[in-house]
């Protein structure tokens, strides 16, 4: 893959996370680069105005597309990465819809892709009947991400990341940028960094990661898995990093057994595990 780790380069945020503000889709001008890949809009439907973006669906003459619209540089860089990934993606046969092209212009940043159709995991497990529908719809979700597990980086060590993702916890703390009500009631984020530099688990593998891997962002179509979604949080670190997300979406003992057998792990490290659920409070911001 041609995408560097983010400890080699992503602009770090400021006090203000250039949070987007709501806007009306139908109201905004599309980049016209994009008319070569689209051509002629029919109709556009807001998907998701979140904090940080705006997703679109975008019904043109030459098919049906996914627009991403972010504000301001921090999150201008992670739609970049995020558009570099997806394209990579397609060569390795991992689920992720294609990046089509990507465009920045007076202070916002665009990404076109392809549209897939379907439901997010979230929703399906919502509505699922009973244990038992629940059980082989994680099962996929474990081994799609042991696929994604499987990208390797020769040139990012695991210190390297660790290093990185700390400075990286320190810099978010320092600007005020993490969700105090929400992730440290327990203890306060000096004390819980203070923790991760004290802990540290023993190096261990370095693969790609999603840096986001929730129900929310994979989508499922006819009872499978088609899509998973989201990749702004990519990078190249420990493996744990994604599972310690992922299994907070695990209810009972059966789901983890099925989560991890499906996976392809004998056990689970929990101390590695721990190490990277309050490191995530820190990053995924």
């Amino acid at each position: 893959m041609q995408l560097h780790p983010r400890g080699l380069g992503i602009a770090q945020p400021n006090s203000s996370l250039e949070l987007l503000p709501p806007m009306d889709v139908m109201e905004l001008k599309l980049p016209d680069e994009f008319q070569t890949y689209t051509g002629k809009t029919l109709s556009v439907d807001s998907l998701e105005q979140g904090r940080c973006s705006a997703i679109m669906r975008l019904q043109a003459e030459h098919g049906d597309f996914v627009v991403k619209v972010t504000q301001g540089e921090y999150r201008g860089e992670e739609l970049l990465r995020e558009h570099q990934v997806m394209q990579d993606l397609q060569e390795l046969g991992i689920p992720a819809p294609n990046s089509i092209a990507f465009h920045r212009q007076r202070g916002l940043s665009w990404q076109l892709r392809e549209y897939r159709a379907g439901e997010t995991l979230r929703s399906v497990l919502r509505s699922c009947g009973g244990p038992e529908d629940r059980l082989p719809l994680l099962a996929q979700m474990a081994t799609t991400l042991a696929d994604i597990h499987q990208v390797g980086c020769l040139m990012w060590t695991w210190g390297n990341w660790k290093e990185a993702s700390l400075r990286r916890a320190r810099e978010n703390m320092h600007h005020g940028l993490l969700d105090l009500e929400g992730e440290f009631v327990a203890a306060s984020p000096e004390v819980e960094l203070a923790w991760l530099r004290a802990n540290s688990p023993a190096p261990g593998q370095v693969s790609l990661i999603h840096g986001d891997y929730r129900t929310k962002n994979l989508l499922c179509s006819n009872g499978e898995l088609a899509a998973v979604l989201d990749w702004a949080f990519a990078d190249f670190g420990d493996p744990y990093y994604d599972l310690a997300i992922a299994l907070d979406y695990v209810e009972t003992d059966s789901e983890l057994a099925a989560f991890i057998q499906a996976y392809g792990l004998q056990s689970v490290d929990e101390a590695r595990l721990n190490w990277c659920r309050t490191l995530v409070k820190f990053l995924n911001i």
